[in-house]
Formats: C-alpha cells, structure tokens, sequence
C-alpha cells in the first residue's frame, strides 16, 4: 500500500515515520530520486540453455524504457485490438502514460467479462478463478489456460477486470470452466474466439460483446529528457541565518562579514587552478551591469593555499587584476570553509564535499538562501534574486525541483509555518550549541511572529473559533506547542544571560499558551525565586506538581522554600512525597529526617535517619543525627557506635566531633562520661569550625565542666555567647549560671 495519507484527517499509518527514516537514509547514501532513471522490461527466456536461467533485458527493445518515474502498471486491451496494452502511473510528469501494444499479433486471443450474481458472488466477481479449454478441428484439446481474477495487481495498480487469454494457433474454445467465489463451479458454451465474451453467473452461455466504440483520442508525444549537467542548485524553502562568517584580505588579516548586509550578497569559492572557477568570474565580470541593477554584491573567496591547497594566494590575486574583477574580492579561511560545509551539510541529504566553483547566496538579513555548486548561471543567479521578498507559499514553489503549485489553503499554511519554525529551531539550536545567543534570539523571535496576526490563544489552547477537522485541530495544537516552546527557549536564553525579568516574562506568555506544562511553571519557579519572590516561587511550583504529581525536582524546590519560610511540616510532606517518588536517595531521608527533628517529631525523624542508612551506611550526616537521638534516649552505646563510624567515614565532620562529644560531656550514665575525651573531641571541633561556632564553644565549655576546668568552661561559655547575638538562646546563659556556681551540665534522657 501507499503510504500517503488520502485526505487532510488520515492519520499516519504505525510504523510509517520509520519506514520514511529508513527512505531518508537511502536518500543521504546518494541514491537517485532524480526521477530521470530509465523503466526496465525484463523477459523471462524459460529453459533457454543461453539464458543460464536468467532474465533478459529488454528494456531498449520493448520500447518501455521511458525516463519517467514509474510507480505502477495495469494491464488492458485499450484498443481492443487483441493484445494487451499498459497504462503506467509515474510520480512525476507525465502522471500517467499509455504504451500501446503495435507488435503484430500473430495468434489468436479472448477477452472474459465475468458478472456474479450478487449475493454468492460479488458483481465484479473478484476472485473467480477462469479454466479455458481450447483446441482445434482434427486436434486434441490443449492444456488447460488458467487466471484469477483479483482486486489488484502489483504495487498501486489494478488491471482491467476483462480476463485476456493468448490462445495461439487455437481458433476454437470448446469450453469454460468458472469457479465462482461462492464455491459453485460452472461450465460456459459459446464463447467466441477472438471476441470479448459476457459471463453471466448461472447463464451457462456467453454472451459476445462488440468493441466499444472509443470518442477519447490520445495522441503521441515526444519527452525531453534533461541533459546532464555540471552544477547544481540548492534552494531553500526556509532561508537560514547564518554564523558569523570570518575570512582574510590579501594581507591575511581577519575580518567578519557584516552583521546585517545592504542587500543580497553572493559568495563566490574560487581557485587560481580552477579553469571552471576563471571562466566564472569572467562571467560575473561582464554580468556586472545586470547585477547592479538586480541590487546583488559579489564577493570572491579565493581558496588558494588552505589545507592541502598548493595554490598560491598571489597567483589568484594577479588573475583578479589582469581580468579587472570589478567586485569585491578576499581571501577565504579554513574555518569559513568548514563552516559553509557544515551549512551545506544541514540542508542537503547527500553530504558531500562543496565542489569549486561553489556560491552562497545571502539575503539582506544575512541569511543563506540558495547554493550553487558547480558553474554559476547568470540567468538562474538573477530569478532567485527575485524571489527573496517570497511568501513561503512562493519559496516551496520556487525551491521545488518539481514543477507545480501550492495549494491556497489555511492547511498549507499552517503546514509551511510548521515546516518554518521548525527550521529555525534547528538554527537556533546551532547557535545555541555555539553560545551564539543573541542570533539564537532573533530565530525565537522569527519563529514567534509567524502567528502573530492570529486571535489570542483561547483557554483550550487552541485559538480561533469555530469547527475544524481533525486534522486542523492537530495543526493548531503543533502550532501552540511550537510557539510555547519558542517562548520558552528564548527565556532559557535570556536566563543565561542573566536578564531575569524578560525570562520570566518569555515563560509567562509560554504558559499562557500551554497552561498544562510543568516544566514551564518549574522554570518560572526558580527564576522567581531566583529574585527572592519566595511565595510567587511556590505558586509556581504548586501548578507544576498540579500538572505533573511525580515532578520530584518540584517537590525539592517547594521543600526547600517551606523550610526558609520555618514551615517545617510542610517541608517534611514535601520530602516524605519526593521519598516515595525517589525511594532509593538518602539524602531525602536525611533531609527530611533534619525537618522532622525541627518540628520536634523525634521518633519519626529517627525512622528517616535509619532508613537513609540502610540505602547507604556511609551518610555521615544520618549517622550524627540518629547518634544525637539515640543519645537523648539514653542509648549510649548505638550512640557511640554511629559518632564513631561517621568520624572514620569523614574524619573533618565537625558535627560528629561536637555530637559525640556533648554526649560524652553531659550523658547521665556515668559509665559513658568522659571529660577528658570531650574535650579532646570538642576541642576538634572547634579548630574545624575556625573557632567561630556558637555550638561548637558550648560543647567545649560542657567538656571542660564535665573535667572540672570551670576557668576554661566559663571563658568558653561566655565566647559561645558572645556569638549568639541574632537568636539568642537562654539555654547558653542557663548554663554559665551553673558552671560560675561550679555545676556541671546534664542531658535531659528519656
């Protein structure tokens, strides 16, 4: 079957994109869709001994050898002379073609009409399968001649339902033999030789039928074939922005062809040692008064000494002086030249190396528009020229290497706008990867004032107003998710270049247009929180997990705002739903774990911290914070184990030395207590934290007590308070007061 759809509402048949993939793969390894290869007629020879049980090729003798490109063939009596002639479909013009049958015909034949009887057999009796048993006065009967009449025959083609038999020398049909579709089976007499037979089921006679008489005359004609040619032109439907593109004056000094040009500007590659290459630019030369008043610039390039080039750059310039080149004229660079490749690469299927001559059109916006490889023609130079100011209507049927027309249609329109964008989102894409931003812009920008002139976009995501087909609906949709994206990558634009506002405002009217998209009210998350709008922030992240209730990084990021804003319930749901998005991440457990110790529910922040460590034993911070808890539990010794196990993980924790050592300073078993390694551990501490901790000194000040040294416990007290300026903690100054009367601290256990 066809893979075309048949109307504008088909739907693409299943494993059609691949089977299109597996077409343009044929068509980059540079097989011909040209549509000039030649028809073959093959000719099976039977038992031949000089076949050697092959085909013969008579393509040129059959006369079938036409130019075209063939498709399909079905079979027919046309002229009702007897043989049967061929009627063949091509992809391009002529779309259809008779190839009538002028060989004498030297035996005889017989054309069957077979009409079922509508309900057994279908009318047309497709299916019926059709014995003939011929033979001649004085001679037995011949084999048996055979057919089935079928719906279709070949790839995209049908013959006639007129069953045509070749009989010979066999002027007599003594019989025909019909098993219909239904099962019956039937014999008909009287069917004539040599004349076209009605068989009507259940008759058992034929009828003859007289040759239509034929008012159609179809007349011979003669094809121009293209002859071969040299050069060859690329014209793009979609004109293309271009890098910035750098070459050499004679001097070898570099320099940048102009942001935006005065008008059309033609780049000419050339080579001192290219005949083609002279010849050419003798031709733009006398060209020249044509060209000015086209409104064209010409600049050539000499290629001369780049790479592997022998040529020498002196040489080309001596050439432009002696044929007085009357246009501007530079020397290229190896990396133009691997740039233009590059751009010939991304537009035409067959990469193959730019040949010399070779010609880059540019339109005023600096945008490639046509390559010619090969010799230039004047002529053809100047039509595309007038075609620059093309709708995109006109530039498909001008680009086209088939001759025809675009159909005036919303649909065609909306398709070729489709078509547009996504050109340029490959460019942008290009400028992107190259960190182009600025031209990456202008192309979001391009792509966004395709639909400008439109209704806004309405609630539904699909704007205007009344019915519309299946496909239009599909269109329109594209249409949306291109132009939401278009907004949305020129915000990630405008976010790397640190313009904040014109991002959000980029992913603001991107959301209005697909307002079911997470990820855009993720974006809009973190750029607002990037400007410390907190609350607008959450918001955002709230439609994101509205409209997607496994965005993880949502519930991440609204978490981590919950948690700044002090609500730590709300923080700690957040974290419990990334968990169970996210089951095999400690650092959620921990996390959590922390926000739960906050809230003050310690037993469930303890299942959070033994459940990050059976993901992974080596979590240093679950360890300290599940060691500080089994501590206030009286737990000594599970305690110690995870203090002791996070030093060996990570011996510069400074929240292990301080845990560990708060509870060796101030545990009530006094068969845990330990001044003397407190202080040693909290001393750690200390140095690790710059002696900077308000936390840290505490500890230190609880060690010293715990070893008597109310001096040191009292000096290190009041340093801890000294730091404890912007929350103060009465705690802190509760146990100066008892380390100045010569207590010591004590944890309060469970």
């Amino acid at each position: 079957m066809s893979l075309s759809l048949d109307h504008e509402d088909a739907t693409p048949e299943v494993r059609q994109k691949e089977r299109f993939a597996a077409f343009a793969k044929m068509f980059g390894e540079g097989r011909s869709f040209s549509g000039h290869e030649r028809n073959c007629c093959y000719l099976n020879p039977g038992n031949s001994p000089a076949a050697n049980g092959r085909f013969a090729n008579i393509s040129a003798a059959s006369g079938l050898d036409y130019p075209d490109d063939a498709r399909a063939i079905a079979l027919l009596d046309w002229d009702q002379d007897g043989d049967l002639d061929v009627w063949a479909s091509n992809r391009n013009a002529p779309r259809l073609r008779l190839l009538r049958n002028e060989i004498p015909r030297s035996g005889n034949f017989v054309s069957l009409r077979l009409v079922g009887n509508g309900s057994t057999t279908n009318r047309d009796a497709i299916g019926a399968r059709v014995e003939i048993i011929s033979g001649t006065a004085g001679s037995g009967e011949s084999s048996p001649n055979i057919a089935t009449l079928r719906a279709g025959e070949g790839f995209l083609s049908q013959n006639s339902k007129w069953l045509h038999f070749g009989l010979g020398d066999h002027q007599q049909i003594d019989r025909v033999i019909v098993s219909w579709p239904g099962g019956e089976k039937e014999t008909f007499t009287g069917v004539v030789a040599n004349r076209r037979n009605r068989l009507t089921q259940g008759a058992g006679a034929a009828t003859t039928i007289e040759p239509m008489n034929r008012e159609l005359r179809l007349t011979a004609d003669s094809q121009n074939v293209l002859e071969p040619s040299s050069s060859g032109t690329l014209r793009l439907v979609t004109p293309v922005a271009m890098p910035p593109i750098p070459y050499a004056n004679w001097n070898g000094t570099l320099r940048q062809l102009d942001s935006k040009l005065d008008r059309p500007t033609l780049l000419v590659l050339w080579a001192s040692w290219c005949q083609p290459c002279l010849k050419e630019l003798q031709e733009l030369a006398n060209a020249k008064d044509r060209l000015a008043r086209a409104g064209v610039d010409v600049i050539a390039l000499a290629v001369d000494g780049i790479g592997t080039d022998k040529g020498d750059p002196n040489d080309a310039r001596k050439i432009l002086s002696k044929l007085k080149f009357p246009f501007r004229s530079e020397r290229a660079t190896e990396h133009l030249l691997e740039g233009l490749q590059k751009m010939h690469d991304r537009q035409a299927a067959v990469k193959r190396p730019l040949p010399l001559p070779a010609s880059i059109l540019l339109n005023r916006d600096r945008e490639l528009t046509s390559i010619y490889k090969g010799p230039l023609q004047i002529d053809s130079l100047l039509a595309d020229i007038e075609h620059l100011e093309d709708t995109p209507a006109e530039r498909l049927a001008h680009a086209s290497a088939l001759p025809g027309r675009v159909i005036n249609h919303d649909t065609s329109e909306t398709i070729l706008a489709i078509a547009e964008s996504e050109q340029r989102f490959k460019t942008a894409g290009m400028f992107e990867k190259n960190k182009f931003w600025d031209q990456a812009i202008v192309q979001y920008d391009q792509i966004i004032e395709l639909w400008m002139d439109e209704v806004d976009h309405q609630s539904s995501g699909i704007r205007g107003k009344g019915n519309h087909t299946a496909s239009a609906v599909g269109h329109l949709q594209k249409r949306d998710q291109i132009q939401s994206l278009a907004y949305a990558s020129r915000g990630q634009i405008n976010q790397r270049k640190g313009n904040t506002s014109s991002a959000i405002e980029d992913f603001e009217a991107a959301v209005r247009i697909k307002p079911d998209n997470a990820q855009l009210y993720f974006a809009l998350g973190n750029l607002n929180e990037r400007l410390n709008r907190r609350q607008e922030a959450i918001e955002h992240f709230d439609n994101a997990i509205q409209y997607d209730p496994h965005y993880a990084e949502a519930y991440r990021k609204r978490a981590r705002l919950y948690q700044i804003q002090g609500k730590h319930d709300a923080a700690a749901d957040d974290l419990k739903q990334l968990a169970i998005l996210r089951p095999d991440n400690p650092r959620i457990y921990s996390q959590r774990g922390q926000l739960l110790l906050l809230a003050g529910e310690t037993d469930e922040a303890l299942k959070c911290f033994s459940k990050a460590l059976e993901i992974d034993p080596q979590n240093v911070d679950s360890l300290v914070n599940r060691g500080s808890l089994l501590a206030a539990e009286g737990k000594y010794e599970q305690a110690a184990n995870d203090f002791s196990n996070a030093i060996k993980l990570n011996p510069d924790s400074s929240a292990a030395y301080n845990n560990f050592a708060w509870m060796l300073a101030t545990c009530n078993d006094p068969d845990y207590r330990d001044g003397k390694r407190a202080t040693i551990y909290a001393t750690k501490a200390c140095k690790l934290m710059d002696w900077k901790s308000r936390d840290t000194l505490d500890t230190l000040a609880a060690a010293a007590a715990e070893s008597d040294d109310f001096q040191s416990a009292i000096k290190w007290q009041k340093q801890a308070i000294s730091l404890d300026s912007d929350n103060p903690n009465d705690s802190l100054r509760r146990r100066l007061e008892l380390y100045q009367t010569g207590n010591k601290y004590r944890m309060n256990s469970k």
